[in-house]
């Protein structure tokens, strides 16, 4: 899944001419990620743990 994902993205990337920004990208992701991870615990477990499964 996560190879997959990878290639969608710099598929995207090179579609829209955005891989001279891709370290930019790769950082606001883990960022989502990190928020994601330690706010939907604690506000909506029911749904984090429906994600995380």
């Amino acid at each position: 899944m996560a190879v997959c994902c990878f290639y969608l993205l710099i598929g995207l990337g090179l579609i829209t001419n955005q891989l001279r920004r891709i370290e930019a990208w790769g950082v606001a992701m883990l960022v989502a990620l990190l928020v994601l991870h330690l706010v939907l615990p604690i506000n909506m477990p029911a749904l984090y743990k429906s994600l995380t499964g």
